[in-house]
């Protein structure tokens, strides 16, 4: 059995507990209080919470309303880039390096970046929006050097509160654990 180390947002005793229940409510056996749990610590349930924010990601295939933390951005960063190069190591293994295996990697990376491409310039615009930026702006992306200043905002803090585009995600957050 796994065991998983939690701690409590309330009274911030930590806890250990068989089993994997991340995303559960739970009582906590000091306070009392119900609370969400989220892993501290183990790399298997930071993992395993990475690729929920990435299959999140897709959830919400084409919505560019609304707001998205910086963590739902970078965890499908992540796996996008962990996406492809997965699929380059298979078919180095499998195809030797001839012609046929270099264009079968271009073709099925080519496929994959279609495939999420729209969820992926979601994410952005929504993250954007969480800095009270338009989504048009991730059009900077596409220019060089003036991409920097485009990375650096999906790496800025979000605003605190409701803006234009909705409620503050890590407040919505914070209200489901208490």
């Amino acid at each position: 059995m796994i065991e998983s180390r939690y701690k409590c947002p309330h009274c911030g005793i930590v806890f250990e507990e068989e089993g994997e229940s991340t995303g559960r409510e739970k009582q906590c056996p000091s306070c009392g209080k119900m609370f969400r749990q989220e892993p501290t610590g183990t790399v298997s349930n930071i993992l395993h919470g990475g690729i929920l924010w990435y299959f999140g990601v897709f959830k919400k295939y084409a919505t560019f309303s609304g707001r998205a933390r910086r963590r739902e951005l970078w965890w499908a960063f992540l796996f996008q880039i962990l996406a492809m190069s997965v699929i380059v190591v298979l078919f180095v293994l499998t195809l030797n390096n001839t012609a046929n295996a270099e264009k079968a990697i271009y073709n099925l990376m080519g496929i994959v970046n279609l495939a999420t491409a729209l969820p992926m310039l979601a994410v952005q615009a929504r993250r954007l929006h969480d800095t009270n930026k338009s989504a048009w702006w991730v059009l900077l992306q596409f220019l060089p050097v003036v991409n920097i200043v485009y990375f650096v905002w999906l790496a800025t803090d979000g605003d605190r509160g409701e803006n234009r585009f909705g409620q503050d995600p890590k407040e919505e957050s914070r209200r489901h654990l208490s």
